[in-house]
């Protein structure tokens, strides 16, 4: 990603209580999120894995398997809980481009459309 992908967003930031607020809950979330559930899963699986073979039928390599699935799939969640409450407390909106053409909004980037009363992406190109 390069810097002007992100500079307006960044020099247009409007900061506010709540958000930082926001961030910092989600920041705290995602913490524990890592710390209580994927380190524990972790656990399971290492110690499943640390099984010897003679030791390890195949329902407790299953327990292991799916300890090991879950933990790399909290430790991701966990991560990104924690970068967008550190772009909510910082930035508050930044809009990042994705595969597919799509973009990945994050933040506070929906407006409402006073007209229609339906929420409307912001488009950090734009400005609108």
């Amino acid at each position: 990603m390069r810097y002007t992908t992100v500079m307006e967003d960044i020099t247009h930031r409007r900061e506010t209580l709540d958000e930082f607020a926001a961030g910092v809950t989600r920041f705290c979330f995602g913490l524990a999120k890592k710390m209580v559930i994927a380190n524990a899963m972790g656990q399971i699986a290492d110690g499943v894995f640390n099984q010897t073979a003679a030791n390890l039928d195949p329902g407790l390599a299953w327990v292991g398997a799916l300890a090991y699935t879950f933990q790399i799939y909290f430790d991701f969640s966990a991560y990104s809980d924690m970068a967008i409450g550190l772009d909510l407390y910082f930035v508050g909106c930044v809009v990042l481009p994705a595969a597919a053409g799509r973009k990945v909004l994050v933040g506070r980037c929906v407006e409402q459309d006073a007209r229609a009363g339906a929420p409307r992406l912001y488009d950090a190109g734009s400005g609108h």
